[in-house]
């Protein structure tokens, strides 16, 4: 059901007998071009709150009303069929008020290099192929240069180009320090070398407990057949994947998370999304508000936009300020994605840690 309503004194204080539903309401202008689109659980008592008389409102709300002289009401089943429609209205309209994100594209990643017979972990920026693995995003180039480093460290994984892994005729000298194993010449068996291949794609896909329990095993394994040697190897795989865990600071967790802080740079806002994923934070991304007139429940605006636009949602979302209507928001998102979100604003001294990496990866990409 949809009514249009003139903006006028006496149908502004006709508002009383608006719905009470859920729904979907939309500012218009003088030439009926649709300026602004929200949603409420409520509509009533929703658009009331745009024409109290209040010294607090905001200039941009003011300006909102100043440059509105319709007003059209959607009234929907649900609050998520409100907040679906909302989102729908608000892609393919772009209401000049509502607040709009644009992805900060161009960022860096790794690349496996499964199409070769001994795949290389190497960082990337460009247009990725279907036929390697590529893993990130990471909100910069220093940032794939550090998970580069663990790779090698830990698993040994070749960084060179094709042409000089087939020209080898002696290791080069990352064998020497420790940082490949060398499958140029044969020091590693190829069914040994794509295990390790595969342990680094899991880290870094985030499976990273599940690569702790499995590594576990194999150390057990082979102690048990006194394989000493090949135990220590795993030994010492678990120590440096346990210390740089705790380098992270987000050793311990049960659930996947995503940390959503905000910085104000210039009068616009930029997002950032850090996600852990198993225990390890795998990747982030860097938003920009495209539009800087209307502000209000920027982070609200946000989490609806952004999680009704992808597949996948954790089931935990720290923020690093308070929603205007978290209940809502944390409602339909759990029916969209149908499993239990919790949005938590008020974060442990743990979270905490994870909130300031994510404010630190948005300063990195600034810089």
């Amino acid at each position: 059901m949809q009514n249009s309503i003139k903006l006028s004194d006496k149908e502004i204080q006709n508002l009383n007998y608006t719905p009470t539903d859920p729904g979907v309401y939309k500012f218009l202008d003088s030439n009926k071009e649709i300026i602004y689109i929200g949603k409420a659980k409520n509509l009533r008592k929703r658009i009331k709150s745009y024409f109290l008389k209040s010294s607090v409102q905001s200039k941009k709300v003011q300006r909102l009303i100043s440059d509105s002289l319709y007003l059209e009401l959607t009234i929907t089943a649900s609050e998520l069929e409100a907040l679906l429609l909302e989102q729908h209205l608000i892609r393919e309209l772009k209401p000049k008020h509502n607040v709009q994100f644009k992805d900060d594209k161009g960022y860096p990643w790794i690349r496996i290099s499964i199409s070769k017979e001994y795949p290389s972990a190497t960082s990337f920026l460009g247009k990725k192929n279907s036929e390697d693995l590529f893993l990130g995003p990471f909100p910069s180039s220093y940032a794939v240069r550090n998970s580069l480093q663990v790779v090698q460290k830990i698993f040994k994984i070749r960084d060179c180009n094709e042409s000089f892994f087939k020209n080898r005729s002696r290791p080069c000298m990352k064998y020497e320090v420790g940082r490949c194993s060398a499958p140029c010449v044969g020091a590693i068996s190829r069914k040994d070398y794509l295990k390790d291949v595969e342990a680094a794609s899991n880290l870094l896909k985030g499976k990273g407990n599940d690569l702790l329990e499995k590594m576990y095993e194999e150390m057990d394994k082979y102690s048990l057949h006194k394989s000493y040697e090949k135990a220590a190897e795993y030994r010492n795989k678990l120590s440096s994947l346990r210390e740089i865990q705790m380098d992270q600071s987000v050793a311990g967790y049960s659930r996947d998370r995503d940390a959503i802080s905000i910085s104000l740079v210039n009068k616009r806002a930029r997002i950032g999304v850090t996600t852990v994923r198993g225990g390890w934070i795998v990747s982030h991304k860097n938003f920009t508000q495209k539009n800087s007139v209307f502000e209000e429940g920027l982070l609200d605006a946000f989490l609806s936009s952004y999680y009704i636009g992808i597949d996948e949602c954790p089931e935990v979302i720290l923020t690093s300020q308070a929603l205007i209507d978290r209940n809502t928001i944390q409602k339909a998102l759990s029916e969209f994605h149908h499993k239990k979100i919790s949005i938590i604003s008020k974060l442990r001294n743990k979270d905490l840690g994870l909130m300031k990496i994510s404010k630190s990866n948005i300063e990195l990409f600034l810089k």
